[in-house]
């Protein structure tokens, strides 16, 4: 990429070309040399070039991936890397055509901050320019295009006058892949089926942070050649969900009827996994629709499985069923449900998402420090006794969730809670939240900081949220 005017300075030298022929004394031989090699390197900065020079302390970068499962894992190309000085400008962005290559720079003394991101091709992405990059700025997916598989890195460096130094930036996987979708036993009269797979974070920044929480994808099966299976063969890289996502399987029948079947998952799709779903579409005696989610080796192995009646499918568009049985229209933001007060409610092309806060919270939780399966079961076990019944799929909030309330505290919280009769959260509380690695984390709605919990901490509290989803 050049500055708009290149093309004016390539005018410019062009005359002065023409101008030497004519001038032939050294003085003026000089001279033009001189403005021609000057108007020459007026490129952008921005051209992900290996010349970066900015000073005279030599940078050698690398790059390599961390798997956290069993199977070796490469750096996904290509490979875009941001450098940043202390006073957040980003002075150069350069690239690497893979982890075997490495990139150098001269710099000047002193602290640097460098972000990359992996498998971003600019035929699928549109990465922030140089001079404009924050470490905040949007990965943005084109129009038309899927997602390939993201990593990202983040790393400082100090640099002191005289000595050279190597970087190494560790790249971690930020997608999770769908690799299919498998019904078996479907009855004869289905025509279509289609699964949907909600909500998506929507984007990705240079820092590896997710935003937006209205991503889905949609997925088209095929019936198969013996007439009672359907099957997608996806192999798609998606973003995570925001909190426990929800898979809704629409069966369109021969005369005509719509049939809905909800499913609100126990946990998170996470990053660096890999996922299959397999459905068992049982009729006559024994109508149950059972499906597994199974997560496979990337980071580890899981297993996700739930029974639905196929009495509460809805048909034509009426009474979605999410396990929790969601009674009546979906209640209005602000309001209270079954004990428990109405975050959120939002529409949907399957009705309407309601995001419960359960009616109170706990403190001064313990656990062992730095242990997120001592953290998990001490939270998940303090759990029961903050809700009330009647409402299934209770869970931790997301940090969008948490971000939502922190920004828009007085319209969507302020003294609600206590009106209603439900224990108040201030402004300044600390909640715990599960963030998009699968972890437990503390956030701040007083001024947005993350941390790590605490043992008995008097000041972090646990408390539960829910989704239902109503289709009216």
């Amino acid at each position: 990429m050049y500055h708009s005017g290149f093309s004016d300075n390539k005018k410019i030298i062009t005359t002065l070309k023409q101008m030497l022929m004519k001038r032939t004394s050294y003085a003026m031989t000089m001279l033009m040399a001189f403005v021609i090699s000057l108007l020459s390197c007026s490129k952008d900065t921005d051209a992900v070039s290996d010349d970066v020079s900015l000073g005279n302390n030599k940078l050698v970068i690398r790059t390599k991936a961390v798997s956290a499962g069993s199977s070796p894992m490469t750096v996904a190309t290509p490979i875009t890397i941001y450098i940043f000085n202390a006073n957040g400008k980003c002075l150069a962005r350069k690239a690497l055509a893979s982890e075997e290559k490495t990139a150098e720079m001269k710099l000047e003394a002193g602290k640097y901050e460098l972000y990359a991101v992996a498998g971003a091709s600019s035929e699928d992405y549109t990465l922030p320019v140089a001079e404009e990059a924050t470490p905040e700025s949007m990965v943005v997916l084109n129009g038309g295009r899927e997602h390939s598989d993201l990593m990202t890195a983040h790393s400082g460096v100090t640099l002191i006058d005289g000595e050279d130094a190597d970087l190494t930036l560790s790249m971690q996987r930020r997608v999770l892949m769908l690799t299919s979708v498998n019904i078996a036993n479907v009855p004869d009269d289905v025509t279509s089926i289609s699964a949907k797979l909600s909500p998506l974070y929507e984007n990705i920044t240079l820092s590896g942070d997710y935003s937006g929480s209205q991503g889905s994808r949609t997925l088209t099966l095929a019936r198969q050649s013996d007439g009672s299976s359907w099957t997608a063969d996806c192999n798609l890289f998606l973003l995570p969900s925001v909190g426990n996502p929800s898979m809704t399987f629409t069966f369109k029948t021969a005369d005509g009827k719509t049939k809905i079947f909800t499913y609100e998952s126990q946990k998170p799709l996470v990053a660096n996994y890999k996922v299959s779903v397999n459905v068992n579409y049982i009729q006559l005696k024994e109508p149950i629709l059972r499906c597994s989610i199974n997560g496979v080796d990337w980071a580890g192995a899981d297993v996700w499985t739930f029974d639905a009646d196929e009495r509460d499918f809805s048909v034509d568009g009426g009474g979605s069923q999410d396990g929790s049985a969601p009674d009546g229209s979906a209640p209005a933001a602000g309001t209270k449900y079954k004990g428990s007060y109405v975050l959120k409610s939002e529409k949907t092309d399957v009705g309407t998402r309601v995001t419960l806060i359960a009616p109170r919270g706990k403190n001064k939780i313990e656990f062992q420090k730095n242990d997120q399966t001592s953290i998990q079961a001490a939270l998940y076990q303090t759990m029961p006794a903050l809700v009330e019944e009647g409402i299934d799929n209770w869970r931790l909030p997301t940090l969008d969730e948490l971000r939502y309330i922190s920004e828009n505290y007085n319209e969507v919280l302020g003294t609600k809670l206590v009106d209603l009769g439900l224990e108040h959260i201030g402004k300044g509380s600390m909640l715990y939240f599960l963030d998009s690695d699968g972890s437990i984390k503390c956030f701040s709605l007083a001024n947005g900081e993350i941390f790590s919990p605490e043992s008995k901490s008097s000041g972090t509290y646990l408390r539960p949220f829910a989704t239902l989803m109503f289709t009216e």
